[in-house]
């Protein structure tokens, strides 16, 4: 009876009383009224489902976009919460132009990531090899490389075809964790996708794929290293150009 009497004494507004409600405006017994009076008010339980909806809507875009525009999102919205304290329609206009505004960006980065190039098999294979940190369960016929001048142990070794190509796969690791993964093999394996052509005494090419740095070339064996750590790659790949070169030094000599 209290609070019915204090809501006749107050009148309402369907609009502003919605918005000071989910704004935690109001005095304590204002907002036992007011949450009392919506099991019966259809136009004060519209407004507040509404204005919740709104505000999750707008929470999720938010999340969705990138950080400069998260926070456009948090200024237009917080404007436009303290300016429509008297119109909820406010409001509505403001979370139509936020969806829009991360619509659009979502958009974009679906459209970028549908088009980027997909990597051939046997280097998205060797990709998932090294991130799923396992090496195959076959045994490797090539000698492990030795890049213990790097810091680089040996861990463990296998035999697997990459979708077409097979390689030995030697997986490393240092004193402190950094791990690099070394494929040879009888093929030469492909280039992968957004590589760059390297110039000099090594021919082959370099690339990075969602921080994995990848160096591969043909010669003196055909080989493919990658590793977190680019420094740590190229060491062993030179540690291992090196133990090739010199193998191969010493196996001419022999049959001459």
């Amino acid at each position: 009876m209290v609070l019915r009497a204090f809501g006749r004494q107050r009148g309402h507004d369907p609009e502003p009383d919605a918005a000071s409600y989910l704004d935690g405006a109001g005095s304590r017994r204002w907002r036992q009224w007011f949450e009392a009076h919506l099991l019966h008010c259809e136009d004060c339980w519209t407004e507040v489902i509404g204005g919740r909806t709104g505000r999750s809507l707008a929470e999720r875009a938010r999340e969705l976009a990138p950080t400069s525009l998260r926070e456009d999102i948090r200024a237009e919205v917080s404007l436009a919460e303290s300016t429509r304290r008297g119109r909820t329609s406010r409001v509505m206009l403001a979370l139509a132009a936020v969806l829009t505004v991360a619509a659009v960006a979502t958009a974009l980065v679906l459209a970028d990531f549908v088009g980027s190039p997909r990597q051939p098999e046997a280097i998205a294979a060797a990709l998932t090899a090294y991130r799923a940190d396992r090496t195959p369960s076959g045994t490797a016929v090539a000698r492990a490389p030795d890049l213990s001048a790097t810091g680089l142990r040996l861990i463990s070794s296998g035999r697997e075809p990459l979708n077409g190509i097979v390689a030995d796969v030697f997986r490393y690791v240092d004193p402190s964790g950094r791990r690099v993964f070394v494929f040879l093999s009888d093929v030469t394996f492909p280039e992968a996708s957004g590589a760059n052509e390297r110039a000099g005494a090594v021919h082959g090419w370099q690339a990075v794929e969602d921080d994995v740095h990848l160096v591969c070339a043909d010669s003196p064996v055909s080989y493919l290293v990658m590793g977190d750590d680019d420094q740590l790659v190229r060491q062993a790949e030179e540690a291992l150009r090196t133990q090739r070169l010199l193998a191969g030094a010493a196996a001419s000599s022999r049959t001459g």
